[in-house]
Formats: C-alpha cells, structure tokens, sequence
C-alpha cells in the first residue's frame, strides 16, 4: 500500500487480518494474553491516530510486528520497574525497627508512623507512582517514560494520593514531620 490514504475501511481490513498474529507476537514476549491483546489493540489505535487520512508508504506487515514487538519489551521494562518500585516500598513500609514495648514515642514519631500507614493503603499504582516521585524524586515525565503510562496519569495518581493522606494525617503532622527534616523513608526512622 503505496501513496494512499489509510482508511477506516483498511484499519479494518488489517485489523481482522492481523489482529491474531500480532497478538500471537505479543504474547511470546509478555506469556498474558490479556496483556498482549491490549498491546495490539493500543497499537492500532495508535496507527490510526498516526497515519489516519495521510499517506501511507510503509508496509503495513513488517510495521506492525516491529510495533508490536517493541510495545510487548516497553511492557515488560515497565512492569520490572513497578515491580522494582513496590519491593522498594515495601522494603521500607515493612522492615520496621523493634523497639522495647516500654519505649516512648514522641509525637513527631507518631505521626511517622500514621503518615507511614497511610502509603501503606493506597492502592498499588498510586503508591508505586508516589513513591517514584516522593522517595526516588523522579519528575512527573520520568515516571511516565518508566511505567508507560501517560504525564496525567502520573499526576492524577499523586494527587490521589496526597488527597487519600491528607484524610488519614492531619495538615500539622505532615508539616511538622517535612519541617523538622526528618527522612522518612529511611529504615532506621520507621517503627512498628
């Protein structure tokens, strides 16, 4: 397909004709059919977004599965970094310091210990993604380059976040815990 214009009627066309084998592809890469069928349907939404009423002059086959492929590998270098995130917080949400039974503790540590179960109850993706940003400081784009996941999903998922901790902690227990600089996320700061 040479110098024509993509169709609604040809995405159609290449859709039923390959929609199988891509996801095929896809699916030897990411071992999730489900996973794979989403990748080849975003790919098509994307080729239409992309050659939608402009010339075409690439051939559809070969594009598709180098697409496709690749959409498989981005998916799998995201899943290993959320992964890798959520062992990182959990690593800190999880390995808490003993202390004896009798030991007191301050206010600024309670309110440790109560932001700290907070990000504990938020959802996966938003405590994956509030993590990145609050504890690795990456930017907003960074995140979304390394989960594959769009600016404005980063950010709704922190705002999220923020609004669920701002429920559970009071507006003084954040502040005091940021002004009196305390690391919260350093395992020795972290208490059962």
């Amino acid at each position: 397909m040479s110098d024509t214009f993509l169709s609604q009627a040809q995405l159609e066309y290449f859709f039923n004709k390959y929609y199988r084998s891509l996801c095929q592809i896809s699916y030897s890469y990411v071992k999730d059919m489900d996973v794979a069928k989403d990748i080849v349907q975003d790919f098509f939404i994307k080729y239409w977004e992309k050659f939608n009423n402009q010339d075409i002059l690439i051939n559809f086959e070969s594009y598709a599965h180098v697409a496709v492929k690749n959409r498989s590998l981005n998916h799998i270098k995201s899943e290993e970094v959320k992964l890798r995130h959520e062992n990182k917080a959990q690593d800190v949400l999880y390995e808490p310091v003993l202390l004896p039974e009798d030991t007191p503790l301050n206010g600024t540590d309670q309110y440790k210990i109560k932001l700290l179960k907070a990000i504990d109850q938020l959802p996966a993706g938003q405590r994956t993604v509030f993590m990145m940003s609050a504890v690795d400081g990456l930017k907003y784009m960074e995140i979304a380059a390394q989960m594959n996941i769009s600016i404005n999903t980063v950010k709704t998922h922190i705002r999220k976040a923020y609004h669920t901790i701002r429920k559970s902690c009071t507006v003084s227990a954040i502040l005091l815990i940021l002004l009196a600089g305390i690391t919260l996320f350093s395992k020795t700061t972290v208490f059962k």
